[in-house]
């Protein structure tokens, strides 16, 4: 059972007190610091967020031909030209002879340069290590080493 040893000593000394003798300064001191505290916490957030736009889009706008990139839906391939003013790209993937070619729009990157390449080879290691036939995209399997990373660092805790 919890001790409340502390707070039925803060009760008794409320009792005690007259309500005239109390000071309303300090309740509006704590106000102010509460208050000053929520605009602290709306700024920072907003300013990293702002911080991570910027480095988004600046990833975006360096994507060219070339560059291995990962879409949000998992589909690994080349960027074989890209259009800015569309705001899409053309993604080659697949090995010869059987080549594909997708056209997305610059925001479905998932992962691009080497942080892509580093996936793909993930992924693929993973995929022939299962030997499932089920079908997996590069997303569902980063996201399920994520999630056992999580699991084994919730473990050791």
């Amino acid at each position: 059972m919890p001790n409340f040893s502390i707070l039925s000593s803060y009760m008794r000394a409320a009792e005690n007190n007259n309500s005239t003798n109390s000071n309303p300064i300090l309740m509006y001191i704590l106000m102010g610091v509460l208050i000053l505290g929520f605009i602290g916490f709306f700024i920072w957030s907003n300013y990293n967020n702002k911080k991570q736009q910027k480095k988004h889009s600046e990833r975006l706008r360096s994507i060219e031909a070339g560059t291995k990139v990962i879409t949000r839906g998992g589909i690994a391939g080349v960027v074989e030209s890209v259009n800015l003013e569309e705001g899409s790209f053309l993604l080659k993937t697949g090995i010869e002879p059987n080549v594909t070619y997708l056209n997305f729009v610059l925001e479905a990157i998932y992962l691009s340069g080497p942080e892509a390449d580093n996936a793909a080879k993930q992924v693929a290691a993973k995929i022939n290590a299962t030997n499932s036939n089920k079908p997996q995209t590069a997303v569902s399997v980063l996201e399920q080493e994520r999630k056992e990373e999580d699991k084994q660092d919730n473990s050791s805790l």
